[in-house]
């Protein structure tokens, strides 16, 4: 029987698990109550179009973990509690700046697609938005991606044993089963080696990008001691 170093205590999954639950039911109520609701000019069809392309298409997914990962962060040491308090003061402006790039401004072109300088929406305008969405939402996804590490690197200074069992509980489920498809998240190279599960997968990935590059080399000591010592030896 193997011990995960990483495993989060029975306390910080509780918490974890109470404050995500209500934004995810959040998330899911603002999604339905957009569908059902009758947009002005716009068909129904357009409207199921916009958020499947949206849900596939853009990082909005990721954009959801992020959130849930940073109150399981939140609730992952009483150390990781004070620093998210430090957090709050910038993060949201960094990230921020990520999410305009990646959602924000794809959403502003394809409105534009659709409306013009008009107010009164032309039909052959919505098709050619409903065309051109998946590709434009795409191209903010490689750009998100593209500044997510540069975001990050803003956050290094942070614990690494916290950021990784920020990777349990509600963060790790919402990988499994909601990020991890059709979303180019990037994983480091030894990760094909040694990275066996979803939550091997999701830990590489927290390490790249959330840590700096002597915390993400403690991660790997402590994650896979043999494959350390391994490349060590080379």
């Amino acid at each position: 029987m193997t011990t995960d170093y990483f495993e989060s205590s029975t306390l910080s999954l509780i918490l974890s698990w109470v404050f995500s639950i209500p934004i995810l039911i959040g998330l899911l109520g603002y999604g339905g109550s957009l569908l059902l609701e009758k947009q002005e000019n716009v068909s129904w069809f357009y409207t199921v179009w916009f958020m499947v392309c949206i849900l596939l298409f853009s990082p909005l997914r990721y954009m959801m973990w992020q959130i849930i990962a940073a109150i399981c962060y939140s609730f992952s040491g009483v150390g990781a509690f004070f620093s998210a308090l430090v957090l709050t003061l910038y993060v949201p402006i960094v990230f921020g700046l990520l999410y305009i790039i990646g959602i924000g401004i794809p959403i502003m072109l394809i409105i534009w697609i659709a409306l013009g300088f008009k107010e009164e929406i032309s039909k052959a305008r919505l098709w050619l938005s409903a065309l051109l969405l998946p590709i434009v939402l795409q191209l903010g996804t490689f750009l998100f991606f593209l500044a997510l590490p540069l975001g990050a690197s803003t956050i290094h200074w942070i614990k690494m044993e916290d950021v990784i069992r920020a990777s349990n509980g509600p963060a790790y489920v919402t990988f499994k089963y909601v990020v991890k498809w059709w979303m180019p998240i990037q994983i480091p190279k030894y990760a094909d080696m040694v990275a066996k599960s979803d939550k091997d997968q999701l830990r590489a990935h927290m390490a790249l990008i959330y840590l700096s590059d002597v915390e993400h080399a403690h991660y790997v000591q402590l994650a896979y001691p043999e494959f350390y010592d391994a490349l060590q030896n080379k």
